[in-house]
């Protein structure tokens, strides 16, 4: 990761949980992804995960880009989203 990202990631740290921050950091790392995706990413169920990914979309530092079908089930397309780089938001 670049040493900009690494220091934008750790000034929104104050703002967001560990585990919030865990998934923040996972969908920077792999993005455009799914919740699904993160599930072998993170090693943690589903449900884990999309309470901290709606609670990142809640913050506005992720967003959803898209839908794709994926066994005829619809599934978000998650990336994370750069904001005003003063707050040191993502």
């Amino acid at each position: 990761m670049h040493e900009n990202s690494l220091e934008a990631h750790d000034r929104i740290r104050p703002h967001l949980g560990p585990w919030q921050a865990e998934v923040l950091q996972a969908i920077k790392l792999n993005q455009p992804c799914t919740r699904q995706d993160l599930v072998p990413i993170l090693d943690k169920p589903i449900n884990e995960i999309t309470g901290r990914v709606s609670e990142s979309l809640d913050k506005g530092c992720i967003e959803e880009i898209g839908k794709q079908r994926v066994n005829n089930y619809p599934r978000a397309i998650l990336r994370a989203v750069k904001r005003d780089e003063d707050e040191g938001i993502y």
